[in-house]
């Protein structure tokens, strides 16, 4: 049998849950659950957040030709950055010249300067074991709309920056979102928040 869509069994119950338990997902093995549970938690986080907005590139320095590991693609920081640095790309899913496997990583990680981590990372469960591989790394910035913007506990575990998303139109983003929207639409609804750790 081969693989299949993953879907979540209690699909149109949710709504007006308990956060507390819908947070509780987040600690799921299967990512479906581990996103509606990390989602849930973003909401509470993000709602009232004082940060720098923008993107992150305007506010962090990257000195030329400097080392950096990109943990997920990241198109548009791609195009910004693959000529002012020394640029590894490690995907899961996108097979193409210049970007490696996911799994390379773990052999990469700790000559890099500097590293750019997708908050995918927290759904997938490998976020802490990354930031454990950023020995070298000056600049660790854990960036994506599933970010979630806890400075505290991000910080403490080897993070420096921050770069999520703030969603100011709940409306409009539940409606994207139960049409198959994804990052790019979702980012009319909201902002793009930097906290520097």
């Amino acid at each position: 049998v081969g693989p299949c869509c993953e879907v979540k069994d209690r699909a149109g119950e949710l709504i007006g849950g308990e956060a507390r338990e819908l947070a509780r997902l987040a600690l799921n093995p299967r990512p479906v659950d581990s996103a509606v549970g990390l989602a849930t938690i973003n909401a509470v986080l993000n709602r009232e957040l004082e940060g720098e907005t923008g993107d992150i590139l305007e506010f962090v320095e990257l000195q030329p030709e400097v080392k950096l590991g990109m943990v997920g693609y990241f198109g548009p920081l791609i195009n910004q950055l693959q000529d002012k640095v020394d640029l590894y790309v490690f995907e899961r899913q996108i097979q193409e010249a210049g970007v490696y496997p996911d799994w390379a990583a773990e052999q990469y990680l700790p000559e890099m300067e500097a590293v750019i981590l997708s908050g995918t990372t927290v759904v997938n469960r490998t976020l802490e074991h990354l930031l454990e591989k950023c020995d070298r790394a000056r600049e660790i910035m854990v960036l994506g709309p599933t970010t979630p913007l806890a400075p505290e506990i991000l910080k403490a575990h080897g993070a420096t920056v921050l770069g999520g998303t703030v969603i100011q139109k709940p409306g409009q983003a539940l409606d994207i979102i139960s049409q198959g929207g994804g990052t790019r639409t979702l980012q009319r609804t909201g902002e793009k928040v930097t906290l520097r750790l």
